[in-house]
Parts: C-alpha cells; structure tokens; sequence
C-alpha cells in the first residue's frame, strides 16, 4: 500500500478515515492526530493484526485492504476531535457505511498549557541527571508520562536547552 500526503501536512493535526471494504459494506474508522503518523500507523497497525478497534482488525483481516483519506487538515487537536465527532455523525448517517468508532473523540477535556520555558529547563536538567522515572517528574510537573518523554526525546520544546539556565 502506498500512502501519500501532501507535502507540508504529514506533521499537522487532522482527521483521518481508515476504510475497509468488504463486498458493498464499506467499514471505516474515523480518527484524529498527527497525519503522518497516523496515515502509516494505522495500516501498519492492521498487517501486523494489533490494531486496537477490533471491529475494523477484523474486516481487513477477512479483505486484506485498507484506504488511507486525509479528510480534514486542522490548526489544532482540539479542532480535530471537534472536527472528528463530526464526520463520525456524518458517516453514520450514509447507507452500506458501518462506523467502527466506539466513542466519540473526547472534547470535554480542554488542554491547557502547564510548562514553561522555565519548567522545562527544569525537567530537561532532572532528565539529564537521570535519578528520577519519566513517571515522577510528570507527577511532580502535572503533566502526563507523554510529555515528559516527548521533552526526554526533542519532539516537544527542542528549542529549550538547559544551557540557558547556565
């Protein structure tokens, strides 16, 4: 399978569909994230039969074939999940089309921004000392074991370094 996207977008928020055909029932798994990741994670996801919604794993394993559809491109996660529950609606209202979505995305939680440019030169530094587990310092800060490795491996806040605290 081939995926391609468009230049510019593979590191932007979105929403994705994941489809699954099988004689005229079309089964699709409409998600939200980082596009590049989830356009190859997905459909590496079902060939290796570890895909987490059961549903769809089953469907590709009996067709062997999934499409990949950038459906919206977005400024924002929470834009994307508001942007996700939206096409799971409307998917759901189309005939011969079986949503496997369990939930809807998660839109009640609102994301707010914890860390500054101080904190993180803080955990940059707890990090480079390595006596405490990601699962502390998150504790310690508020934030999940997620971001601190994001922070651990330069994929969030690669700009900070704790030289500037120096």
């Amino acid at each position: 399978m081939i995926i391609m996207i468009e230049k510019g977008t593979n590191k932007k928020q979105g929403v994705y569909a994941c489809h699954v055909t099988k004689g005229d029932l079309s089964y699709v798994y409409i998600g939200s994230g980082v596009l590049g990741d989830r356009m190859s994670g997905n459909p590496s996801k079902l060939r290796r039969n570890v895909h987490s919604n059961k549903q769809l794993q089953a469907m590709y394993n009996e067709c062997g074939i999934c499409k990949m559809e950038i459906l919206q491109v977005c400024e924002s996660i929470e834009e994307a999940r508001d942007l996700e529950n939206d096409y799971i609606d409307f998917y759901k209202r189309l005939e011969q089309v079986v949503v496997c979505n369990k939930y809807k995305s998660c839109t009640t939680k609102k994301y707010k921004i914890v860390l500054d440019e101080e904190k993180v030169i803080e955990i940059k530094s707890l990090l480079a000392q390595g006596k405490m587990k990601n699962k502390d310092i998150a504790a310690f800060y508020g934030v999940t074991d997620s971001v601190i490795s994001k922070i651990k491996t330069g994929l969030r806040w690669s700009s900070v370094n704790i030289e500037k605290a120096i």
